[in-house]
């Protein structure tokens, strides 16, 4: 499922829907209002959020290398030139309310991938504001490859554990009686992928404000 902030966003996205569609992926346009939201314009809704499920992610692995993956491929880099390149013309426009514009900050506001697994928690990937159109096609083999991954063997997933740690982390300042068990449906996780050390990064929105630049962790390195 695409959801968009904007009915203009679905028509602008025409081609690139019909590549996926030709690679035998489902997609269905929706578009939603902006309500309140966090104060960090990275935690707001994308103008584009590409909802995929395990079914894209063993489509996209699988089939690697052959006819269908060059059209899900050719589909992806529509996606990028539309939201992601310097002349992208899918953009969010966050405004204050005196009206001025609120500039993105460490990652693009008009384009993200989103997962939703079975248990209610999602993982959501975001693009650096710089992301070249190799380092997104490379993020978004990586992301289908983590959730993979996952679906495969729990017990080894770097996904699992960082989902399970952070259940643990708000169980701890609850009543006994709510276990991480309780709360893994309530985890929302953010990653982007850092090219530089090529693995996921988790970014920190609190400690990114306070220092008044990105802060962020490798993704399963938890305490």
């Amino acid at each position: 499922m695409i959801q968009t902030l904007s009915p203009d966003a679905g028509r602008e996205l025409t081609d690139a829907i019909q590549d996926l569609e030709a690679a035998g992926l489902g997609c269905t346009v929706e578009h939603r209002d902006l309500g309140p939201q966090a104060f960090v314009e990275w935690l707001f809704p994308t103008a584009v959020l590409i909802w995929v499920g395990e079914k894209y992610f063993g489509a996209m692995l699988a089939e690697a290398g052959k006819d269908h993956y060059q059209m899900l491929k050719r589909g992806l880099g529509r996606l990028y030139d539309k939201a992601l390149s310097r002349g992208a013309s899918v953009i969010r426009r966050l405004r204050r309310q005196d009206g001025s514009l609120v500039a993105d900050a460490y990652f693009s506001g008009n384009l993200s991938f989103a997962y939703a697994s079975p248990e209610g928690w999602t993982v959501k990937l975001l693009f650096p504001l710089d992301v070249s159109a190799s380092q997104y096609e490379r993020a978004c083999v990586a992301f289908a490859g983590l959730i993979a991954d996952h679906a495969r063997d729990r017990s080894r997933s770097v996904l699992e554990a960082e989902i399970q740690s952070l259940a643990e982390e708000k169980a701890s300042i609850l009543p006994d009686e709510i276990t991480p068990a309780h709360l893994r449906g309530s985890v929302r996780l953010l990653v982007f992928w850092n090219s530089g050390e090529g693995c996921f990064h988790v970014p920190d929105p609190g400690e990114s404000g306070y220092r008044g630049e990105l802060v962020s962790r490798p993704l399963g390195a938890v305490a």
